[in-house]
């Protein structure tokens, strides 16, 4: 990789397309040559720096993988128990829709029961009054006949 100055052969003049003073290229390196600390040793002996940190680096995936088991074993829980929290709801709902229809249909039947008997306590009036209709009549007809006959 590099640059497209490095396209350019050294001490070649580039001109500038927009009018302004050439400049003289100058290479650069493509790439940055490895470092000796950089490259595999197998020579070296001993405790390694990289692996320390990757044992550290190891224990704190086992600590993640621990507090993922963890995790997950919460979640699992929580599943269950919001499960059957939900089942126990769905039951309950059952339950008090079976109740409302019981108390709608009694509300039904109450309800008839209170227009019939309405209907009769309209009709056992009417028949009062018309009996003392009749009575008041029967008592004007009487005291007419009294005083015809002067009894």
């Amino acid at each position: 990789m590099g640059t497209a100055s490095s396209l350019v052969s050294p001490g070649e003049v580039i001109e500038d397309a927009y009018g302004g003073e050439g400049g003289e290229a100058c290479e650069i390196p493509v790439e940055v040559k490895p470092k000796a600390r950089l490259l595999r040793s197998s020579f070296r002996r001993g405790p390694r720096v990289i692996g320390a940190s990757f044992k550290s680096t190891g224990s704190v995936e086992l600590e993640y993988a621990a507090e993922y088991e963890r995790l997950r074993k919460d979640y699992e829980i929580f599943r269950v128990s919001k499960n059957n929290e939900i089942v126990s709801m769905q039951k309950k709902e059952a339950k008090l829709d079976k109740e409302n229809k019981r108390l709608r249909a009694e509300l039904q039947a109450l309800q008839k029961t209170y227009q019939k008997i309405l209907r009769e306590k309209e009709t056992a009036l009417e028949a009062k009054y018309q009996a003392m209709e009749r009575a008041s009549t029967f008592e004007h007809d009487r005291d007419k006949v009294k005083r015809q006959f002067k009894v």
